[in-house]
């Protein structure tokens, strides 16, 4: 199903979050400007990626200079069920979308989720977990050896939509489901297991990722600010996406995640308590508000001007970790 990496360095730069998100998601807005001011080096935070190839991702840590960063292949099928995504999307991920990624190192000799076992065991700190994709992996981890959780000090989710529509239903491929979303729907039992691990999570749903579209204007601003071979990738990505960014359905769903992670006054969040409905039906997948659910700090509404800012400041910053 997906390919996972993990950072773990003394300053983890909100520039590798974005490099290993970069082929599944855009921004948005015009006459943008980078501002190195509004970067935020971080304390150690690894971070989980999912990616539809190893050899991808492999190739943007490359291209993020930072080789050290491990991979694993993940599960090809959810924990119970069979949802999938669509055969015709996973291979255009796998063919990068028609743009070339550079090539990558050698990936880790374990699977996913024993690879966020062997570095959570590992680990003098608590670790935060910024998961892109389908849950499958760590919930997979979290039953293999429950005793991580208490070495995860959050998990960032972009997952769900709750009071906004879900994106599955209307993405063509005649699914009837208005409820849920793509990440959510493809494994929710893995959902429901991680969101009641009591580990602290925060919920990037479409609720706010709806409110960062990719959009011309901000393909016009990064085509004047692309000066990192990460910027030029970027733009590249659009270039040849661009009919999806024109149709209106694409968001920044990874990396407004990944940025809310970095700074948290990007979004909006409200706590409330949530479940997942895990049964087959028009709602499957759905992550519902339930007064006997798990209660989770959701992100309800995106400030896009300041994610473009510091979406596009990253993008162009050249820095070293220090």
């Amino acid at each position: 199903m997906n390919g996972l990496c993990f950072k773990s360095i003394r300053q983890l730069l909100l520039v590798i979050v974005c490099v290993l998100s970069l082929l599944l998601a855009g921004c948005a807005n015009q006459n943008l400007t980078p501002d190195p001011s509004l970067i935020q080096i971080q304390t150690p935070k690894p971070e989980a990626h999912c990616g539809p190839g190893v050899s991808n991702a492999l190739g943007l840590v490359a291209l993020s200079g930072h080789e050290d960063i491990p991979v694993a292949c993940g599960r090809e099928t959810p924990l119970a069920g069979d949802h999938a995504f669509p055969a015709e999307w996973r291979q255009a991920a796998d063919a990068a979308y028609g743009v070339e990624i550079p090539t990558g190192g050698e990936a880790s000799a374990l699977n996913a989720s024993d690879l966020i076992i062997d570095i959570l065991q590992t680990s003098s700190e608590a670790i935060t977990i910024v998961a892109v994709g389908p849950l499958t992996n760590i919930a997979d981890a979290l039953q293999k050896a429950p005793e991580i959780s208490a070495n995860i000090k959050e998990i960032y989710v972009m997952g769900g939509a709750v009071e906004a529509k879900g994106n599955v239903g209307n993405s063509g491929v005649n699914i009837q489901n208005e409820y849920a979303e793509w990440n959510i729907y493809i494994d929710p039992v893995a959902a429901n297991i991680v969101f009641k691990s009591g580990i602290p999570i925060v919920l990037i749903p479409l609720d706010a990722t709806d409110d960062v579209p990719v959009t011309r204007n901000f393909y016009k601003a990064l085509d004047k600010n692309r000066n990192t071979s990460t910027a030029k990738l970027v733009y590249e990505l659009l270039t040849a996406n661009l009919d999806f960014v024109d149709s209106g359905g694409f968001q920044f769903w990874d990396s407004l995640t990944s940025a809310s992670f970095t700074d948290q006054s990007i979004v909006k969040f409200e706590e409330l308590n949530l479940s997942v409905v895990e049964e087959e039906g028009p709602e499957s997948g759905r992550v519902k508000q339930d007064a006997n659910g798990v209660k989770i700090n959701v992100a309800v509404s995106a400030d896009s001007k300041k994610f473009e800012r510091v979406f596009l400041t990253v993008l162009n910053w050249e820095a070293s970790v220090q």
